[in-house]
Protein backbone atom coordinates (compact mmCIF):
# COMPACT_ATOMS: atom_id res chain seq x y z
CA UNK A 1 0.00 0.00 0.00
CA UNK A 2 1.35 3.92 -0.79
CA UNK A 3 1.71 5.50 1.99
CA UNK A 4 -1.21 8.66 1.50
CA UNK A 5 1.17 11.31 2.33
CA UNK A 6 3.46 10.35 -0.30
CA UNK A 7 0.65 10.04 -3.14
CA UNK A 8 -0.39 13.75 -2.19
CA UNK A 9 3.20 15.25 -3.08
CA UNK A 10 3.61 16.41 -6.36
CA UNK A 11 7.54 16.84 -7.66
CA UNK A 12 7.91 18.58 -11.16
CA UNK A 13 10.47 20.83 -12.98
CA UNK A 14 9.40 24.52 -12.83
CA UNK A 15 10.29 28.28 -11.46
CA UNK A 16 9.71 29.84 -8.11
CA UNK A 17 10.18 33.55 -7.55
CA UNK A 18 10.76 33.85 -3.73
CA UNK A 19 8.89 36.94 -2.15
CA UNK A 20 11.86 39.60 -1.96
CA UNK A 21 12.49 38.75 -5.92
CA UNK A 22 14.92 36.08 -6.58
CA UNK A 23 14.29 33.64 -8.85
CA UNK A 24 14.41 29.53 -8.74
CA UNK A 25 14.80 27.33 -11.75
CA UNK A 26 15.02 23.26 -10.95
CA UNK A 27 13.05 20.99 -9.18
CA UNK A 28 9.62 21.88 -7.18
CA UNK A 29 8.18 19.75 -4.70
CA UNK A 30 4.84 21.15 -3.03
CA UNK A 31 5.30 24.24 -4.62
CA UNK A 32 8.77 24.70 -3.24
CA UNK A 33 11.82 24.65 -4.52
CA UNK A 34 13.37 21.11 -2.91
CA UNK A 35 16.32 19.56 -4.70
CA UNK A 36 19.02 20.34 -7.51
CA UNK A 37 18.25 23.68 -8.68
CA UNK A 38 19.79 27.30 -9.77
CA UNK A 39 18.41 30.55 -7.93
CA UNK A 40 19.25 33.67 -9.68
CA UNK A 41 19.12 36.94 -6.50
CA UNK A 42 18.46 40.51 -7.95
CA UNK A 43 21.61 41.36 -8.48
CA UNK A 44 22.47 38.48 -10.69
CA UNK A 45 24.42 36.07 -8.80
CA UNK A 46 23.54 32.87 -9.51
CA UNK A 47 23.69 30.00 -7.02
CA UNK A 48 23.58 26.49 -8.20
CA UNK A 49 23.14 23.66 -5.63
CA UNK A 50 20.39 21.32 -3.44
CA UNK A 51 17.29 22.76 -1.86
CA UNK A 52 15.38 21.63 0.94
CA UNK A 53 11.36 23.18 1.13
CA UNK A 54 12.83 26.46 -0.44
CA UNK A 55 16.30 26.68 1.09
CA UNK A 56 19.88 25.96 0.50
CA UNK A 57 21.21 23.49 2.08
CA UNK A 58 24.54 21.76 1.11
CA UNK A 59 27.32 22.69 -1.07
CA UNK A 60 26.59 25.61 -3.33
CA UNK A 61 28.67 26.96 -6.34
CA UNK A 62 28.49 30.74 -6.46
CA UNK A 63 28.77 32.79 -10.08
CA UNK A 64 29.13 36.15 -10.54
CA UNK A 65 26.26 37.94 -12.76
CA UNK A 66 28.79 38.07 -15.63
CA UNK A 67 28.90 33.94 -15.45
CA UNK A 68 32.34 33.53 -14.05
CA UNK A 69 32.65 31.62 -11.17
CA UNK A 70 33.09 33.21 -7.90
CA UNK A 71 33.51 30.77 -5.10
CA UNK A 72 31.84 27.89 -3.34
CA UNK A 73 29.67 28.23 -0.09
CA UNK A 74 28.14 25.80 2.28
CA UNK A 75 24.56 26.66 3.36
CA UNK A 76 22.38 24.44 6.49
CA UNK A 77 18.95 26.10 6.31
CA UNK A 78 19.07 28.71 4.36
CA UNK A 79 21.78 29.89 5.82
CA UNK A 80 25.84 30.25 4.82
CA UNK A 81 27.62 27.52 7.37
CA UNK A 82 31.29 29.03 8.82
Amino acid sequence: MINKELQTKRKDLGKYTYPEGDEYEGIILNGLPHGQGVKIDQVGFKFEGFFFRGKETGKFKIYLPDGTFSHEETYKNGEVVQ
